[in-house]
């Protein structure tokens, strides 16, 4: 648990929920130095429902709070989350270019339509060529992911 109360008495580390301030920025500091970065490097999106993959090829173009729904990074030692409430979230993991990708959904439905959205495009611009398949992924979701 973190340091919000009431109907958000949770980890919250939504900037634009009705939660204060000053508790969010206590959660997001928290979830910083579990993951051992520093809160200037926990990096979160405006997310808007859509397809949009940020890119960070380099540390100049690292940036938080952009408008998004998923996050490539070929920078290392950044924090890079997806935020949810009652929706999912995927992370797919490509062992050989040892790319993850946090990507939002906004429901079990939509967890396979996104996967190929998100990941093909991520491929490409990449120049990879292993098959979708090669990717590992987890949900935030309960039990298996629809086939």
């Amino acid at each position: 648990n973190g340091f919000s109360k009431g109907n958000y008495s949770s980890l919250n580390c939504g900037l634009g929920s009705d939660d204060k301030k000053e508790n969010v920025l206590k959660n997001l500091e928290f979830v910083a130095k579990k993951i051992t970065c520093n809160k200037e490097s926990l990096i979160t999106l405006n997310q808007k429902h859509s397809n949009q993959v940020l890119y960070f090829e380099n540390s100049t173009a690292v940036k938080n709070k952009l408008s998004g729904d998923a996050i490539v990074s070929k920078v290392k030692n950044i924090g890079i989350s997806i935020l949810t409430a009652d929706c999912a979230s995927i992370f797919f993991y490509d062992p050989k270019n040892k790319i993850i990708v946090p990507k939002y959904v906004g429901s079990i439905l939509l967890v396979r339509i996104a996967s190929a959205k998100i990941i093909l495009p991520i491929k490409n611009r990449l120049g990879m060529t292993n098959t979708i398949n090669g990717w590992m992924y987890a949900s935030s979701l309960n039990g298996p992911i629809p086939s």
